[in-house]
């Protein structure tokens, strides 16, 4: 099911989902348009019989009835993840394709579209096995004028706006062995990312990183997952897989205890997979929603600010 909620009041209408392109088809990523009033959503659909690729829904919204986007780039391609990016010279949709032969492992490739045209990027730095394991982030930083995306153990980069140019491995040098990434984030001068292990790295030029771990949990690192902010004065929100949100003050960074966990012992979000988090600072009040797995969506709503500014408190409500 999708679900539509309403901007004031996150009211959801549950009676009326957001139809997909045919009765039964399952939705594996969405984002809205980022093209101008469209007002439409874009999503990747798969059923029981395989791949159905990418769809664009109608203003209403719906997908009823609508056809697959028919461009050789994306037709089929199961879709993994799909993101919205303005790279400063145009807005694009960025779509994390997998594709497979028959008796093959599925192989990722990242396709995008700036309203005119479909191309791809030049990921050809992934050589087997390493093209096997999925992107699980893309974004543009503006401070560094490039690209980034993750997979698996690494890091790649691509200097330059557009398709122009390829990948190239920038995984940071102080990652440890076998160490998987996650998450992207640019937030003030630096870019942040994320690492299964249980850290968090940043740069302040583009190619230097600095590596933070989170405080271990009865000796274990928690595998962090996505970012959202900033909220208060700087502070991050990232997700983990099985140990709710943690807090990075990133004003705070090489201070006491910049990486804390979310304090709280009442909710079932603080043992929670929380897999994509998101900060709306267009609200009112300010909410943070937490998607987790097979924990339901979490609404967090602002309901006291300290006098300092960096220590937020939000009502939960699972959805």
């Amino acid at each position: 099911k999708i679900w539509e909620g309403d901007d004031a009041t996150v009211a959801w209408n549950t009676d009326v989902p957001v139809a997909p392109p045919s009765p039964g088809d399952i939705c594996s990523a969405l984002v809205a348009s980022p093209f101008g009033t469209k007002d439409t959503l874009f999503g990747g659909f798969i059923n029981g019989s395989g791949n159905l690729g990418l769809y664009e829904s109608t203003a209403a919204p719906s997908f009823s009835g609508q056809p697959a986007v028919p461009d050789p780039i994306i037709a089929g391609a199961q879709i993994a993840l799909l993101k919205t990016v303005n790279d400063g010279a145009n807005d694009w949709l960025v779509v994390v394709t997998a594709r497979h032969l028959p008796g093959e492992n599925f192989t990722f490739g990242i396709a995008a579209f700036n309203n005119l045209a479909w191309g791809t990027f030049d990921t050809s730095v992934r050589v087997s096995p390493e093209d096997e394991t999925p992107f699980n982030d893309v974004i543009w930083s503006t401070n560094f004028s490039r690209w980034y995306a993750t997979g698996g153990t690494k890091l790649y980069t691509k200097a330059g706006t557009g398709l122009a140019g390829a990948f190239i491995d920038a995984t940071p040098t102080n990652a440890t062995t076998g160490e998987k990434f996650t998450g992207l984030f640019e937030s003030g001068t630096r870019v942040y990312l994320s690492s299964r292990a249980g850290a968090v790295f940043y740069t302040s030029d583009g190619t230097s990183w600095t590596r933070i771990e989170a405080p271990a949990i009865s000796g274990t690192n928690p595998p962090l997952t996505r970012f959202a902010g900033p909220v208060g004065t700087g502070i991050l929100l990232v997700g983990s897989d099985g140990y709710g949100y943690y807090r990075l003050d990133t004003a705070n960074l090489t201070g006491t205890d910049p990486f804390t966990r979310y304090p709280t012992t009442t909710s079932d979000l603080y043992t929670a997979s929380v897999q994509k988090i998101y900060f709306d600072a267009s609200s009112t009040p300010k909410r943070i929603f937490a998607c987790t797995s097979m924990g339901g969506l979490w609404r967090g709503e602002e309901n006291l600010v300290d006098p300092d500014d960096t220590l937020i408190k939000y009502d939960w409500n699972l959805e």
